[in-house]
């Protein structure tokens, strides 16, 4: 069995803490695991600095407490609205034809023009594909014969503000030993099959409050965008709606089934104040799907700006949308795009909420 490793995953509406490793035949094992809500995070920004300091003390103390360890290294996954994605062409030349080594690839990502910007902290430098002088595109160039490396690199940057905070928390946790990766790139590279990604292919991860969308290729993002729109967002609508308790807006979001007609008489049926009372789904339906069809416009909208090859496959993952039934359905035939729900490969975890907290902890144990 392999060394556990610690992942602190960071959501628009929650904290998660992971204790796993590596099982037998390459499987990922999660030892302990705990989730804190905090307030949140919205264009970029955090709605209140305190509530996600104690969300993450409280997630760390609790898996120490089941994993019975002492966390003193953990790797940190970088939100989509956190992150920026630049993805160039590049080569190097040399003197002779020779086999290629890792020493080559190196100095090809290390040729990536980095910016100047200091709010920018390099976090990725991942391929999408490589290329030698007869332009013949490849995964692995090591050991091909070329005088020349080029290739396709998209290099992931954490925005300082986001460092700098979570730096300033876990120091005061007593955590010295961190590391930032992307979530977006991580849950991308588990969730989405590489015969798939070496195509092409997009991924759409909904969650509380924030939409990250990415255009994924090889083991690189082409590019990204976000947004504030999520689940917690349909919730407020049927709240404000039917003037009902936030709590109770939740339970009647997860009993969503869309894309299903439903006649006057059909109810979602919740408890209210320990009494069972039934809500119209005809209603609740038009509720959420206010909010849906505003996060796909927003969605077409930024898609219409970039080419991407026809028959691209489209992945939903998140908490916010792709839990309930129809989800993908609803998608497609707005987006009129092929659409399947992404889950961790992992026995026992296949749900989309899991998608982005999994996928950091399989990149550290990769």
């Amino acid at each position: 069995m392999g060394e556990q490793t610690a992942i602190l995953e960071i959501g628009s509406s929650k904290v998660t803490v992971l204790v796993g490793r590596k099982g037998t035949g390459g499987s990922i094992v999660v030892d302990a695991s705990s989730e804190c809500r905090y307030a949140g995070f919205l264009d970029g920004k955090w709605v209140d600095v305190p509530s996600l300091s104690s969300a993450i003390g409280q997630a760390l103390s609790e898996v120490e407490s089941k994993a019975r360890i002492k966390i003193n290294s953990i790797t940190v996954g970088v939100p989509g609205q956190f992150t920026v994605t630049q993805c160039k062409e590049v080569s190097v030349n040399f003197d002779r034809k020779h086999k290629l080594t890792s020493d080559d690839v190196t100095e090809l990502h290390d040729s990536f023009p980095l910016p100047s910007d200091p709010s920018l902290i390099l976090i990725h430098s991942q391929p999408v594909y490589y290329f030698t002088e007869n332009e013949r595109k490849m995964i692995e160039p090591v050991g091909v014969s070329a005088r020349k490396l080029g290739g396709v690199i998209s290099c992931m940057f954490a925005l300082k503000s986001f460092t700098d905070t979570i730096d300033s928390i876990l120091k005061g946790l007593g955590i010295e030993e961190y590391e930032y990766i992307s979530s977006l790139l991580a849950e991308s590279l588990l969730v989405i099959p590489d015969s798939v990604r070496d195509r092409y292919a997009i991924i759409i991860d909904v969650g509380y409050l924030v939409t990250d969308v990415a255009f994924v290729r090889g083991d690189g993002l082409l590019r990204q965008f976000s947004f504030s729109l999520g689940g917690g967002h349909i919730t407020n609508e049927i709240r404000m709606r039917n003037s009902i308790r936030y709590s109770y807006a939740e339970s009647l979001k997860r009993k969503i089934v869309y894309n299903l007609e439903f006649g006057d008489r059909d109810d979602y049926e919740i408890t209210v104040a320990g009494q069972k009372k039934g809500f119209a789904a005809k209603g609740i339906n038009a509720n959420a799907e206010k909010i849906v069809d505003k996060i796909i416009r927003v969605i077409k909208k930024n898609l219409e700006l970039h080419d991407y090859p026809k028959n691209t496959k489209f992945y939903l993952t998140g908490g916010g949308v792709a839990l309930n039934q129809g989800a993908r359905n609803y998608f497609a035939r707005r987006l009129a795009e092929n659409i399947e729900i992404a889950v961790p490969p992992i026995p026992q975890y296949e749900r989309p909420d899991l998608s982005s907290p999994l996928g950091v902890l399989a990149m550290v144990l990769a």
